[in-house]
């Protein structure tokens, strides 16, 4: 018999010694995120983790306000991507060791117990529009993981945020793979867009929102009709967000999208599904070979979760910084951008099919970036000339502050973005993939 408890996002504890993707209780994103829910596990019970997989680099499924209460003997298994190389580092500096790296699809035994496959990234065909001018392969980062556990000789699929729209990839990766079970992620909202796309009225967010959220549940149905597992679990991308954005998105959102016992409701009606059930912090999954059953038995290793409100901890700026400094600054970054364009093999004539500008909303000042020509300038007219102007732009919208702390590596923008610390418009409404590639490297 093998128990699988779920706490927060993405975070499972198989057997009482193997969790994955940990977030119980940290802050994350500069104090936007935090834990979803009521309730959460006793920190104690983390000093008998033996093993612990990272799908990949975002925080919530690295929290190190979790991780420190993991004894300094706990193995972590980490997927065999350059960037992860991040995870690693950070790990030492609190002195885990013990940091093994995983190649994409073959099976890694761990012990006797348990034998592990990092899953490929499935998700590039799930992005945030029909519209794409251009579409790249090979930098997406998140992945899942199948766990196969010896006393059953079962396998379970852990996502993570690693939504399957790719099921010939999955397929040519695991042919003769029976799947036990799979924990996946269900809504999609760990994502900025539509919510902090200023250019869409409220109606507009839900309706795109709503589309992205339909054209993932039919990608998960034919997921499992195809690989017909004997249990799916709804999980992941569970947050609260507290910032500038939390009353848009708290508009927009579907409330049983949030909640796996109503979504579960939801996805047995409506596709005739009856191999769902859901987790809780109270309730134990129990699984044997075919067999299971849930039980609202945790009760004692849970407690109260109490979320205090932060307010956001961005470095501050040097008292002596000039606003004028912003250019230069910019094509600092420019051009140290040119180097990682050879090595991330992006392609700038593909970025540049849509312009790109930066709006500082508390100097009221725009500047265009030309990555073709590799140079930054302050622009004089307006906004709302932008448009008009050029066939396709994408208008970030941010403070000083943010902007200088990202070209200085003290932010990195991926993670401002899913903080949903960034605003953004976007002329017509097509999505260059390459050029938001790009924009991850956009620093000195």
């Amino acid at each position: 018999m093998n128990t699988f408890n779920q706490f927060n996002n993405a975070s499972i504890i198989v057997n009482s010694e193997f969790i994955f993707d940990p977030w119980l209780y940290g802050s994350l994103y500069n104090n936007s995120w935090y834990p979803y829910g009521k309730k959460t596990l006793k920190e104690e019970r983390l000093k008998k983790i033996k093993y612990c997989f990272i799908s990949h680099l975002h925080q919530d499924h690295w929290d190190i306000d979790t991780i420190k209460y993991f004894s300094k003997k706990t193995i972590f298994l980490i997927p065999k991507l350059r960037v992860n190389k991040i995870i690693e580092t950070q790990l030492k500096k609190l002195n885990y060791k013990n940091i093994i790296f995983i190649p994409i699809k073959k099976f890694f035994k761990i012990d006797n117990k348990y034998s592990i496959s990092v899953v490929r990234p499935l998700n590039n065909e799930g992005l945030e529009t029909k519209n794409i001018i251009y579409k790249n392969d090979g930098k997406e980062i998140d992945t899942g993981c199948i766990l196969k556990i010896k006393n059953d000789n079962s396998n379970h699929l852990f996502l993570s945020d690693n939504c399957p729209y790719n099921l010939r990839g999955f397929l040519n990766d695991y042919k003769n793979i029976k799947i036990n079970s799979v924990f996946f992620p269900f809504n999609g909202y760990a994502s900025d867009y539509p919510f902090c796309y200023d250019n869409f009225s409220l109606g507009k967010k839900k309706n795109l929102s709503k589309e992205k959220i339909d054209k993932l549940q039919i990608k998960l149905f034919r997921f499992f009709k195809k690989i017909k597992p004997n249990l799916v679990i709804p999980y992941s991308s569970q947050f609260t967000l507290k910032n500038k954005n939390e009353k848009i998105f708290n508009q927009i959102i579907d409330k049983k999208f949030l909640n796996q016992k109503e979504y579960s409701n939801y996805f047995r009606e409506k596709f005739r599904f009856k191999n769902i059930t859901y987790l809780t912090p109270k309730r134990t999954l129990y699984l044997y070979n075919n067999n299971y059953i849930v039980k609202p038995d945790n009760l004692r290793n849970i407690k109260n979760l109490n979320i205090k409100k932060l307010k956001s901890n961005f470095p501050k700026l040097s008292s002596n910084y000039n606003n004028n400094d912003l250019v230069k600054d910019l094509n600092i970054a420019i051009n140290s951008l040119k180097a990682r364009l050879n090595k991330y093999k992006l392609n700038i004539n593909k970025m540049n099919q849509t312009a790109f500008f930066i709006l500082i909303e508390d100097i009221n000042k725009i500047y265009h970036i030309n990555f073709k020509n590799s140079y930054c300038e302050e622009i004089k007219y307006k906004k709302n000339l932008i448009k008009t102007k050029f066939k396709n732009c994408l208008i970030l919208k941010t403070s000083l502050n943010i902007i200088v702390n990202i070209l200085n590596r003290k932010l990195h923008i991926n993670n401002c973005i899913i903080g949903f610390w960034l605003n953004w418009e976007r002329y017509p409404n097509h999505y260059n993939q390459e050029l938001y590639n790009a924009l991850n490297f956009l620093h000195k």
